[in-house]
């Protein structure tokens, strides 16, 4: 039969559910849970008869292994899970780390998005194209594109409802004209604009391998074309010209605004830029 820790994540997994978390939210938490019971298990904790100094070990563990932004990221699912377990006691602190001040050098510019967008309708991939800019254009995320309706396209606006939360994404009219003609021109006159040829929503593994093979076609590098660098993009391209990220993070859907200033950040080349214009030396 199953043991302890496995009946635990059981009915964990069911608590989740219950909330309402989105499928890819009960992935990773799942995934990390279990990982976690294992280390236990494997270090004499079979029964669910834990000590604080164990769990601080596991994450001690973690930090031999993970980046530190990774392990918080790993401790924050087994901390709700211990909670859940009535374990609160148990739970560990994330590991405090310096405010991060600059974005990586792989965000997806303006411009190599557009060259995506032209090689896609050269090529005759106009689903593809649609999809890139409608992800880029509204900043949802790529498991939101159910929301992408032909009811929601005529009236201009999207309905998203996730993590608990609902709000309201407005399509650019340009965008909104181009998918109406997109659904006409495929017979789609309700339900889901962007379906495979199975007549199913494409998944993050399907649009991300379509998004790998336009890269390569378009001669932009690869790490920076996947599904979610679309949003950063829109983050940053809405930043730029209306500067209130509390407002921002409400478009998003964030939660918390600190998310939110991750999507901002300046590249450390354009902070370089904006030290030299300075002109003190």
């Amino acid at each position: 039969g199953e043991n302890f820790w496995e009946k635990k994540i059981r009915q964990f997994e069911k608590e989740l559910t219950r909330e309402e978390k989105s499928s890819t939210t009960i992935r990773k938490y799942m995934h990390d849970v279990r990982q976690f019971c294992r280390w236990l298990s494997q270090n004499g904790a079979e029964t669910g008869k834990i000590t604080k100094e164990l769990t601080i070990a596991y994450k001690q563990d973690l930090m031999d292994h993970y980046r530190i932004s990774s392990v918080n990221s790993m401790l924050a699912p087994v901390n709700r899970f211990l909670r859940f377990c009535g374990m609160q006691q148990m739970c560990i602190k994330t590991c405090r780390t310096q405010r991060q001040y600059f974005r990586k050098e792989e965000e997806l510019t303006k411009e190599e998005y557009l060259l995506l967008v032209e090689t896609a309708e050269r090529t005759g991939r106009i689903r593809l194209k649609l999809l890139m800019q409608t992800l880029a254009c509204t900043g949802i995320r790529v498991q939101e594109l159910t929301s992408v309706t032909v009811e929601h396209v005529r009236e201009g606006k999207l309905e998203i409802y996730n993590k608990g939360k609902r709000r309201q994404v407005y399509l650019p009219r340009k965008l909104r004209k181009e998918l109406l003609s997109y659904c006409a021109d495929n017979g789609i006159s309700q339900g889901p604009v962007f379906l495979t040829f199975g007549g199913q929503v494409p998944d993050r593994v399907n649009i991300w391998y379509m998004l790998k093979r336009l890269a390569r076609r378009a001669g932009v590098e690869e790490q920076k074309v996947y599904p979610h660098n679309f949003r950063h993009l829109f983050a940053r391209s809405y930043y730029d010209i209306n500067r209130d990220i509390a407002h921002l993070a409400d478009l998003l859907g964030h939660s918390n605004v600190e998310t939110t200033r991750r999507y901002t950040l300046e590249t450390v080349q354009a902070e370089e830029e904006t030290l030299e214009r300075m002109g003190l030396i």
